[in-house]
Formats: structure tokens, sequence, C-alpha cells
């Protein structure tokens, strides 16, 4: 049954390019924008090099598309909810499949994914496979390690400690503890802190001390993560005093909780009443969440480093700084197809503003006004007109069957009208090509005035509710370098997806807060500029 999936998926998504784009074909469905490009491709490639066997990718991806398509059909089917959902997901599987690795149990590596399975269906079994190997691991001397070289950071009259793994992650630690050590972490700045009971134990003729850990902690940025006891169950209660020594310590500021079976986690409501208290008392950070805290203490330089580890550059005021451009015209390439057509307007107003409809009347009412605000040269140009143009004047009398005399009587008095209607007939070729670039002038550098208008006012008051561009000198728009940056508390909101899911923290925010469409924004119906136009003609009549 798999191999005809294997081999039916294959058929239908064969491309002559690599893996990954073979796969890619299964998603162009959805790939309507750049963004959705990259977003698409970072979660095909998160998958990939997480799950490696082809049953597992094709099951994960197929299970993906289910969620874009589901978006596409139920209006309240959000981005948020389909990245958090689809992130719970791939974080269990990573778990399942490095804590077999860390601690052999083989029959979980072998399993191969049905296509048709649901979720629930693949993690029962998964974790029953799981469960069977760890009842098959009887020996007591594999819960123990040496200190090697870890250091106990908290000590106790008892003997046990708190040391400080200082590392991501410990395969040892984790075959000790039945999980996976943090294996599956995609956060560099964890840190775990193991709880150890001191063993002696003979070598030869000598006795030496191991540690039997009986809890891990991952703390990053003195918050902690995940809080578990053996083999990802909820710490003893036997551990409470322990563990209110760590919380109690310079490590830890924050509890965060999350990650694999957050359920299963240290909680304070685990701790009697009274003992729950008096920590809160000592401590009162520990009550709270980073928003909370936040709200509490604002942007102090424990929230800074807290929220630089997600790769944000800095902060402005309350704003945290995810990217900064050299220029807005560098921001557009990177982001807007909209906004780059616009600058490139302002730059090169001739290429980019006339659509090449340009009206008799449009032609004559730049003359009009020629004639208007330069009576002596439009005297000039008139008379130039008539010495140069007699067969169209003599053509022009044909036309309206009166006398040339009469005509050029009638044009000496006042040429205005007879030009205007020699242009509407389209008799004087010259002087209509001189009028048409005159036009072309005007509505050209009337477009690239209402492109920069536009442009200014969408980047100096960028319509976001979410994401801002805070500008280094909004006087000089153009050739400032621009910041995008997004509010504090709006940044902590999606954290736990942040921490661990994107390649790109912009890109992610992008995901959940849509950035504004240019193209709804800037608008540039631009009126016909007259006064161009007649500087045209002045300089080349």
């Amino acid at each position: 049954m798999t191999h005809t999936f294997r081999r039916k998926v294959t058929a239908k998504y064969e491309i002559a390019a690599g893996r990954r784009e073979r796969y890619f074909e299964m998603f162009k469905k959805y790939a309507k924008t750049e963004q959705n490009v990259k977003t698409i491709t970072h979660e095909i490639n998160e998958i990939t090099e997480s799950l490696e066997r082809e049953d597992r990718i094709l099951w994960a991806l197929k299970s993906l598309r289910a969620s874009y398509e589901k978006m596409l059909t139920d209006p309240s089917y959000t981005v948020k909810e389909k990245n958090r959902l689809d992130f719970d997901i791939r974080q269990q599987l990573r778990h399942f499949i490095t804590n077999a690795r860390t601690n052999g149990y083989n029959a979980v590596l072998d399993y191969r994914f049905p296509p048709k399975a649901t979720w629930n269906e693949i993690h029962a079994a998964l974790l029953a496979l799981e469960n069977e190997g760890r009842a098959a691991r009887t020996s007591k001397d594999d819960r123990l390690v040496e200190a090697g070289n870890d250091k106990a950071v908290l000590t106790f009259a008892d003997g046990w400690a708190w040391f400080l793994l200082d590392r991501q992650s410990c395969k040892d630690e984790g075959a000790a503890m039945r999980h996976c050590g943090n294996v599956s972490s995609r956060s560099p700045s964890d840190r775990l802190f193991s709880l150890r009971e001191p063993v002696k134990k003979k070598r030869g003729e000598k006795e030496v001390t191991l540690w039997k850990p009986h809890a891990t902690f991952v703390v990053d940025t003195k918050t902690v993560g995940e809080m578990k006891g053996l083999a990802n169950e909820k710490p003893a209660a036997k551990l409470h005093k322990y563990i209110v020594s760590l919380l109690e310590s310079e490590h830890v500021k924050l509890i965060n909780g999350g990650g694999y079976l957050p359920e299963n986690n240290f909680s304070l409501e685990d701790l009697p009443e009274a003992e729950r208290e008096a920590l809160i008392s000592k401590k009162p950070s520990l009550s709270l969440d980073m928003k909370g805290y936040v709200k509490e203490h604002g942007l102090d330089d424990f929230v800074k480093a807290y929220l630089k580890r997600m790769d944000v550059e800095g902060f402005d005021g309350n704003m945290a700084i995810l990217k900064t451009y050299k220029n807005i015209e560098e921001l557009a390439m990177a982001w807007d197809n909209d906004l780059w057509n616009a600058l490139k307007c302002i730059e090169n107003g001739a290429e980019h503003g006339y659509d090449g409809s340009i009206s008799p009347n449009d032609k004559t009412s730049v003359l009009e006004l020629f004639a208007k605000r330069h009576p002596d040269n439009f005297a000039k140009f008139a008379a130039e007109t008539r010495k140069e143009n007699e067969g169209y004047f003599a053509e022009h009398a044909d036309d309206l069957e009166i006398d040339l005399d009469d005509l050029l009587k009638e044009y000496k008095e006042d040429p205005l009208p007879v030009l205007v209607k020699m242009i509407h007939r389209d008799r004087l070729p010259d002087l209509d090509d001189h009028l048409r670039d005159a036009c072309r002038n005007g509505w050209n550098r009337a477009a690239e005035y209402a492109h920069y208008e536009a442009v200014r006012s969408f980047v100096q008051e960028y319509p976001s509710k979410y994401i801002s561009l805070i500008l280094q000198d909004k006087e000089h728009w153009q050739n400032t370098p621009v910041k995008v940056a997004v509010k504090v508390s709006l940044l902590l909101e999606v954290f736990p997806e942040v921490n661990l899911e994107v390649n790109s923290l912009l890109e992610m925010f992008s995901d959940y807060y849509d950035k504004p469409d240019a193209s709804k924004h800037i608008r540039y119906e631009s009126e016909f500029d007259e006064e161009v136009a007649v500087e045209y003609l002045e300089n080349n009549l």
C-alpha cells in the first residue's frame, strides 16, 4: 500500500528537478504571491530536513496542503490558526524521531506512515511504539551519566545539584531521562539545566561518583520553557524543593512553558498554595508571562535580550526593528512590486506616465494657453506657420468651401480659431507633432508629480495597524534608511511560532499580519499638466 502511494504521487508531481522542486508542485495553486512562495518553500525545506524519509515527508506535505486548501474554503481558518496547528504537528513529529534516535527506539524509526492516516492515528501509533521501546529498557545503569565538563551551579546539602549543560541539546541527558535531550529544538540559545542525584559506583578498585538525572529544564535567556521529569512526565512532588531553588536563582526570571506535551511541564499550580504564594512574593516575575512582564517593567535589557535572540535588529521606543533597508527603493525591490513601479515612475516619468491617448482637445487647449500667456511669441509663431504651410491652408479653405483670401484674412485678424480648426482636421502635421510632444510631457510630468505625492504619503504615513516604517529623515524620504518595525506587544503574541519555525522574522510576521497592498493606497489619477506642456512649446516652437 505504501509502495503504491509513493509511485502514484511521484508520477503525479514528477518534474525534471530536485526533490524539493517536485514537492513544490503540490503547492503551486497556493503560491499566488512572492511571500507565499517564500513561506511554502521554507515549510517544505523544514519538513524535508526534519522528517527525511519519503513516506513521512509526503504525509506531512499532504497535511500541510490540506491546511492551505482549508484556508481557501473556510474564512474562519486564518493563517495564524493554520501555522499554529501545522507547527504543533511538526514539533511532535520531530520529537518522536529525535527521541527514538537518542534512545534507540528502532520501531519508531521503522514505522511507515500510512498515506491516508489522520494525525491522531499517526500520533497514537508512534506513542505506542515509543512506550514499548521505553519499557524494554530495564537497565538501571543507563540512567547514569558522568559530569564531564558540565558544572553544578546549585548544590544541596544532600548532594543533589542542578547542572548547567551549556549547550542547546544533550543526547546523554536525553538517553538517561528517556526523552530527546532537546535535540529537536530550533533555538540555538536554549540551555539545559539538569537536576541530578549523586550515585557512587565501583570502577575496579576505585569508587567514582556518577549522576542520575531526575528533571530537565530548558532555559533560554532566563526564560524557562520545557520542565520535564523522566520520560517527559511531570516532575514528581519530591523534586519540588529543588525546582523552587532553581526558580529563585539568578538563572531564571520568567516561566514560558510550551514545548512537547506542555501539559506535562512543571507548573506553579503543582505547589501547595502557601509555598506558591511565598515563591511569587519573593520573585513576582514568575507569575507573569512575557507580555505581562513588558506591561509592568517596559522594554528593559532583559526583554531586549529575549527578543534579540529572534533576530530583532534593535528597538525604537516600543517598536522592535525587524529589518533595515538603506532606502525606500531597496525596500520596494524586496517587498512590493506596486511600490517599486511607482518609484520608477517618479524616476522616469516620461516612460511610465504617458498612456498614448492624446485628443485634439488636449492639443488645442495647450495651444490656447500658449497664445494667452505668450501673445508676442504666439504671433511670431502664427506668422511663421502661415508662410511654411501655404498648401495646407489652401486645402483647409477647400474643405470649408471658402475663398483662400477670406481664410487668410480671418487668420491674420485672429489666427487661433483657424489653427484650432486645422488641428482638428489634421491639416498641420508639424504643429500637430509639437503639440503631441507637449501634451506627452504634460501628462508625464503630472503622473510623476502624482506618483511622488502618493508614494510620499504612503511611506510617511504607512497604512498598517501592525507593521510600521520608520524613516531616519522623513523630509528626504527617498534617500534615507527605512526601518521595518512592529510593536513589541504584537511580536510577543506570535512568539511560540517565531522561536522555532521561521527563517525570517519579517517573513513570518507578514504571514500573520498582511502588509498593506501599495496598489490599494498609491493612487495616481493625474490631471493634465498644462503648465509643463506650455513650457515645452515655449522652448521648441
